[in-house]
């Protein structure tokens, strides 16, 4: 079994859906022609009125999570735009953790979702250790 990001299920990235969806058009309109962007641009799904994805629940989980976009997956992401190019897995979910973490303060979300880096590094060492 390989690492998982440690997501905590805040909802924010899912709530900001239609934001980073109306960025990456502006920048292919802009003649930006990054496979991420596009990928990212052409998000399958509505948005609410406050820039939400339509898949959504109230309980901040997904109503199509095992079929969600690829821009949704960070191990996906990862894969397909990341994986042996300098960047190992477990460094680019540390990355992305960091993220989280500061837009969730920016968005002033509780901090029972902030995510552990320090926790989920010992985690992860724990697993691949050799018996």
């Amino acid at each position: 079994m390989g690492l998982e990001f440690p997501c905590t299920g805040c909802g924010l990235c899912c709530k900001q859906a239609g934001k980073a969806v109306a960025i990456a058009k502006e920048l292919i309109n802009k003649g930006n022609t990054d496979e991420y962007v596009k990928d990212i641009a052409a998000f399958p799904h509505q948005f609410t009125e406050s820039g939400a994805c339509e898949m959504l629940n109230a309980d901040h989980s997904c109503s199509v999570y095992e079929n969600r976009p690829l821009v949704c997956n960070i191990r996906s992401v990862w894969e397909k735009f990341h994986q042996g190019k300098g960047m190992p897995v477990k460094d680019y979910f540390i990355s992305t953790a960091m993220l989280c973490n500061s837009m969730m303060v920016e968005a002033n979300v509780d901090d029972k979702y902030f995510i552990d880096i320090e926790k989920t590094q010992l985690l992860w060492k724990q697993l691949t250790q050799k018996p």
